[in-house]
């Protein structure tokens, strides 16, 4: 395409939204060292859910500049900091990395301390539930 440059420069705030939630995802998941199997579950679940495709997948992992981007409605900022929790809890250990990188996406998002924190022991609960087994974890979650 001649002018493919162009799309980027007219993604919507829900698109960028969305990008930015997998790269926060992916730093989460990093924040140990490595993205293990439960970890990949995960955002393979929220990359098919918000219909991110495959080079728009290779966007928010690489350098490419993706506008930082905050979900508009209050559901989809729960969901996002859902997700974040669960890749903090699914391995089993909450790195103290991961944790501050969760409560920084809920207070961005204007979640209070407390609430962050309810969410999070919500996620971690379930997570104890399903015998931190991702694929359970994820149908729970949904």
């Amino acid at each position: 395409m001649a002018f493919g440059f162009l799309k980027n420069m007219f993604k919507s705030k829900t698109d960028n939204a969305k990008l930015s939630h997998i790269r926060a995802l992916v730093a989460t998941a990093l924040a140990d060292g490595k993205i293990d199997d439960t970890e990949k579950a995960i955002l393979a679940m929220v990359v098919k859910r918000e219909g991110i495709t495959e080079q728009e997948f290779e966007d928010a992992l690489g350098g490419k500049k993706i506008e930082y981007t905050i979900p508009d409605d209050e559901h989809t900022k729960e969901l996002y900091i859902r997700d974040i929790a669960a890749i903090m809890v699914v391995d089993g250990k909450i790195n103290p990395e991961e944790l501050k990188l969760c409560l920084a996406a809920a207070h961005t998002f204007g979640f209070s301390h407390e609430r962050a924190s309810e969410i999070i022991a919500q996620v971690a609960a379930a997570a104890m539930s399903s015998g931190y087994d991702g694929d359970k974890l994820v149908s729970e979650l949904k």
